[in-house]
């Protein structure tokens, strides 16, 4: 879910020792998604902060043969179009591609 109107959103990397990932943060305005996972059955990377609250802006883990990544933010323009966060795409997309284990 989320709030009715884009409010500026802050995302923060966590855990950047298991991904190897820049742990720079960033921020701007966005639709601030509120999302719940078994945290304990995946590996977090992002967390987002808001006026409405914190939730989680990234995960990834292996499933089965495969892996699985999901990535929250950016719904606009200058979302899409934010350096860092075309950076955490970018190491998103190559986690996935890549073969073997985490």
């Amino acid at each position: 879910s989320h709030p009715p109107q884009n409010k500026e959103v802050r995302y923060i990397p966590v855990n950047t020792a298991d991904t190897g990932w820049s742990a720079e943060g960033f921020q701007f305005l966005d639709e601030h998604y509120f999302v719940s996972c078994a945290e304990e059955s995946t590996g977090v990377f992002l967390r987002s902060e808001s006026e409405d609250g914190s939730s989680i802006g990234g995960w990834r883990h292996l499933h089965g043969e495969g892996k699985v990544c999901c990535l929250a933010p950016a719904h606009r323009r200058e979302g899409l179009l934010a350096a860092p966060f075309l950076e955490l795409l970018g190491n998103c997309l190559k986690w996935c591609a890549e073969p073997g284990k985490e």
